[in-house]
């Protein structure tokens, strides 16, 4: 056929023209029997694949780096697959096992692929969330803390950081968020969900990371198993997964289920296997679990106890290196835990202290120091949830024997680089305060510890847990470290 037309073209053109248009014909159905060849050709050739994958071998696995965009060529057709922030395996065997990856979407064409042990066609995994929200003053907000970390231990689960809280009953100054006492889980999952649109729309936010090392924290507790993520970060996350946040999407997504019930029997069971299984049965297949407040399940599930030390931030080491050397080094602290009717109504307090519990803490604290002989030249801090503090103890002060007394708010007014260095911990104004008092206490040699209220005081449970000589030496040595 081909001949024939080129006999015809030979009557009708010059020949120049005829041997160029001859030699195009040619090439043409030279490339038509090509392709026709490569595509009865196997695919069992390498594969180029950008972005530096690990592509599992026929006989054994390796593991999958996670790349952005990865592709992978079917052995048995040349289709194409082309996926954005996951992977697509083709099988290339009747049973393959794959390495765990973060986010995995594993295809089989033409037969099941094997992963751990059981057959899917098709399997997808991601990264499940645990959320929650504090409340009250500060060590409380700790110990909230440390339970939702040891149930997102537990569950396998990335722990989003919430909030640092103003402590109660201040005014917030630096930030959107005020102080919550909501431990009922309706309030408390209403005040995740409230910080959560204010994170979306860019809040300034007070983060525990300002306060706290959780790379170290890790490393301290030898764990790598409990990821953190800050708020912040966890709502850009959340937003390029499911787009602009609105109140609908969050109850869409946050998942609370019959948290009012689940809490209340995890708070009666003492069994840890039992209370995990109810937490499991109301959120196990959930992507974000939100529980409210974790403080209700104190106590309930073991894992790390890092409040006895979890390690400053850098910011807040710097404080803390700084105020030390201010002081002198055979310092005495002393902590006055009053009631809270003074903090709520400051009128309470009559005129020179003179209400009978506030005297009696203090003169208790005089008895302390004659006790301990400490001296009159020597440097006493002081720090108390009431303000005040100082002036009721000078007025309680037997002979005004003691002069050289300092509260954390004397050495900042003082000195302008305490002053700076404090506003740069990520929190507000009195939180930071009430945390350095609580770690320069505990650093102190010579600590007396008063409590005028009639329960026991958290704040200074966890000071007498870190004033040890060997847990004193071990933040010593930390914060040297972490500022030189």
């Amino acid at each position: 056929m081909i001949l024939k037309l080129i006999q015809q073209m030979q009557r009708k053109m010059p020949r120049r023209t005829i041997y160029f248009f001859s030699t195009l014909l040619v090439l043409y159905c030279s490339i038509l029997i090509l392709y026709s060849m490569s595509s009865l050709t196997s695919v069992d050739k390498k594969i180029d694949i950008i972005s530096n994958i690990s592509i599992i071998s026929r006989n054994d696995s390796k593991p999958l780096e996670r790349t952005k965009y990865s592709t992978i060529i079917n052995r048995n057709n040349s289709q194409l697959l082309q996926r954005s922030e996951s992977f697509a395996i083709i099988s290339r065997n009747n049973s393959q096992s794959l390495d765990r990856t973060n986010t995995n979407t594993i295809i089989s064409t033409n037969y099941s692929q094997s992963l751990n042990g059981t057959n899917q066609s098709i399997v997808q995994k991601e990264t499940k969330y645990l959320l929650f929200m504090p409340h009250a003053g500060f060590t409380n907000q700790l110990i909230a803390l440390k339970c939702a970390f040891n149930l997102a231990y537990a569950t396998n689960r990335t722990l989003v950081l919430p909030p640092v809280l103003p402590h109660a009953p201040d005014i917030p100054e630096l930030f959107a968020w005020g102080y919550s006492a909501a431990m009922d889980p309706p309030r408390a999952i209403d005040s995740v969900k409230t910080s959560a649109i204010r994170v979306a729309d860019g809040a300034k936010f007070p983060s525990f990371t300002s306060i706290i090392d959780f790379a170290l924290l890790k490393q301290h507790n030898g764990e790598d198993r409990v990821n953190f993520v800050d708020f912040p970060e966890f709502m850009n996350i959340f937003k390029d997964k499911y787009g602009p946040i609105s109140k609908s999407i969050l109850d869409q997504h946050f998942f609370s289920g019959n948290i009012t019930e689940t809490q209340k029997k995890m708070q009666a069971t003492t069994s840890e296997k039992e209370c995990l299984q109810l937490f499991e049965e109301s959120f196990g297949q959930s992507e974000v679990a939100v529980i409210g407040s974790a403080f209700k399940i104190s106590g309930k599930i073991k894992g790390p106890d890092f409040i006895k030390f979890f390690p400053p931030s850098y910011e807040l080491s710097k404080v803390l290196k700084r105020v030390l050397t201010l002081l002198s080094t055979t310092y005495v602290g002393i902590h006055i835990r009053t009631k809270d009717i003074y903090i709520w109504a400051p009128e309470e307090i009559q005129p020179g202290c003179n209400n009978t519990d506030l005297k009696n803490a203090i003169c208790k604290v005089m008895d302390d120091l004659e006790a301990q002989n400490v001296t009159s030249n020597e440097t006493i801090y002081i720090g108390s949830n009431l303000p005040s503090i100082k002036t009721c103890f000078f007025a309680h002060m037997k002979n005004k024997k003691y002069s050289n007394v300092v509260t954390l708010n004397d050495l900042a007014k003082q000195d302008n680089k305490t002053y700076h260095l404090m506003k740069n911990v990520q929190s507000e104004k009195n939180t930071t305060s009430l945390i350095v008092d609580q770690l320069i206490f505990a650093l102190s040699k010579r600590v007396i510890l008063i409590n005028a209220m009639p329960r026991g005081s958290t704040f200074q449970n966890v000071i007498k847990s870190r004033n040890s000589d060997q847990k004193r030496k071990e933040l010593l040595i930390f914060i040297q470290n972490r500022t030189s």
